[in-house]
């Protein structure tokens, strides 16, 4: 199922925000709430990537953009074979500029994980939580006669460091360990009570 986006204000400044699937709907959903936490002087933001899967590189990019100085360079996407390389490039001002802490894990993979290197290198956000999951590369599927379809990786992630994301993935700045069955009822549960509830 893909994850929702969710958000809420913690401690009257700081702005908590999980991404979830990346998709349009969570990409509208967050401008709304980047919009609420401007009038309420939000000086701090979360961005929790560790719900964040997809293979979709655009919209990851347009994510990214809301927290990024504009002209600076996401993230490079190197194909071997094709010998041709795809630069993310920022073309818009940031929504934000404080203070960011960006929270990932081995379920953080593919785009997020080139958004979360992105957003340290050019944000200087504070990593935390788990490795991510090593898997920042573009697919390419291949149908087989079975009915199977052969997915292979034909591209891989070079972060803004010049260093590829695959297959080590992003390290945190500040390890964290929060087993997985904890995190996914702590993210069940706050869609209805909220993360001060915990």
């Amino acid at each position: 199922t893909p994850a929702p986006f969710y958000s809420e204000v913690l401690e009257n400044h700081i702005g908590y925000v999980r991404v979830g699937a990346l998709s349009p709907d969570n990409l509208g959903a967050l401008d709304k709430a980047m919009s609420d936490f401007a009038t309420k002087k939000i000086d701090a933001m979360v961005i929790d990537l560790r719900a964040t899967s997809s293979s979709d590189f655009n919209l990851a990019a347009e994510v990214t953009k809301r927290f990024v100085p504009k002209g600076k360079t996401l993230w490079t996407l190197h194909k071997t074979a094709a010998h041709q390389d795809r630069a993310f490039t920022n073309d818009r001002d940031p929504g934000f500029q404080g203070t960011t802490m960006v929270l990932v894990d081995g379920e953080t993979s593919g785009p997020a994980e080139a958004m979360a290197a992105a957003l340290k290198a050019h944000d200087q956000a504070l990593l935390i939580g788990q490795p991510s999951a090593g898997r920042a590369v573009e697919y390419s599927d291949f149908p087989l006669t079975s009915g199977k379809v052969l997915r292979v990786a034909v591209g891989e992630v070079i972060g803004p460091n010049g260093v590829s994301l695959f297959p080590d993935g992003v390290k945190p700045d500040l390890p964290v360990e929060l087993p997985l069955a904890q995190k996914h009822q702590i993210f069940s549960q706050s869609a209805q009570r909220g993360l001060t509830a915990f």
